[in-house]
């Protein structure tokens, strides 16, 4: 009891007294989880922003891959090209003439499997021209002419992160791709008619 008593006795500090648990953050703890956030936001969204946009270049690039295997199909036999759209798949393709080389033999189009499919997703959108007539959004095709001439074709690609113009002239074999934001923009020359000019007969 007497030890008991003495250890009342003895003088105590606030250090003694039971601790209560922290029921908040301090201020420069919540600016230093501020800071951290501005950083890694500084480093992941610009990252998804050009992640996106690469989706969307893919989609133009491979639409111009198009054009260039329509014009190399159609430059080896003319008229034995077409290109499809399918406005329910939101899907792009280049058909092949299969046939129609004999008498009543018909003329079929099968997928080239070595040309590429290009496939829209939902938020982008597709306007095509063939000779500056607009083509109907649902389902389309353009076929290259017998006489070795083909219109000129042109897909307007808009997304939520760039817009493109990929345009293949009649005479060309290679499409031009001009994004809405170049800084230069190809002048394409007018196309010559060497027979009109008297230059038929010349080599070239």
């Amino acid at each position: 009891m007497k030890n008991m008593m003495m250890r009342h006795d003895q003088p105590f500090s606030r250090a003694d007294l039971p601790r209560r648990g922290r029921t908040g953050f301090s201020l420069v703890e919540v600016i230093i989880v501020v800071m951290i956030l501005s950083v890694l936001s500084g480093l992941i969204i610009p990252r998804m922003v050009g992640i996106a946009s690469s989706k969307e270049r893919l989609v133009v690039m491979t639409a111009a891959d198009l054009l260039s295997a329509f014009a190399y199909r159609d430059s080896i036999a003319s008229g034995s090209a077409a290109i499809e759209y399918n406005g329910g798949s939101r899907s792009l393709m280049l058909l092949g003439a299969r046939g129609g080389t004999k008498e009543n033999e018909p003329l079929t189009w099968q997928k080239d499997p070595l040309a590429p499919t290009v496939r829209l997703p939902e938020h982008m959108n597709l306007r095509a021209l063939a000779d500056d007539e607009l083509l109907p959004e649902t389902s389309w095709s353009i076929t290259a002419r017998n006489d070795g001439t083909r219109p000129t074709i042109q897909f307007q690609i808009s997304g939520k992160k760039i817009e493109a113009n990929v345009s293949l002239p009649r005479w060309a074999q290679s499409p031009y791709v001009v994004e809405s934001d170049a800084l230069f923009r190809p002048n394409l020359p007018d196309a010559i008619d060497l027979d009109a000019t008297g230059q038929g007969r010349d080599t070239w």
